[in-house]
């Protein structure tokens, strides 16, 4: 058992594959513009933004990515 601890210790994972996907935007706002002796002045709405952005951030710990073997999914904070 000690020598399969040991071994398995000694894994290294030095390449993933990472598919990431920022946060959508929002709907935006369906809205006329009101002005004085205009009824139909077009639209006031806005697109709902951007959406969110993805961060990556290097280190230097070689033993980081060996918690993530085997696993096809991780999720990340939200901030």
């Amino acid at each position: 058992m000690l020598i399969f601890m040991l071994l398995l210790g000694t894994m290294f994972v030095d390449q993933i594959t990472i598919y990431a996907k920022a946060g959508d935007g929002g709907d935006g706002v369906t809205r006329w513009r009101h002005e004085k002796f205009k009824p139909m002045a077009g639209p006031a709405g806005g697109n709902g933004g951007r959406g969110g952005d993805i961060i990556m951030r290097a280190v230097r710990d070689v033993n980081l990515l060996s918690k993530y073997t085997g696993e096809k999914k991780v999720c990340c904070r939200k901030r």
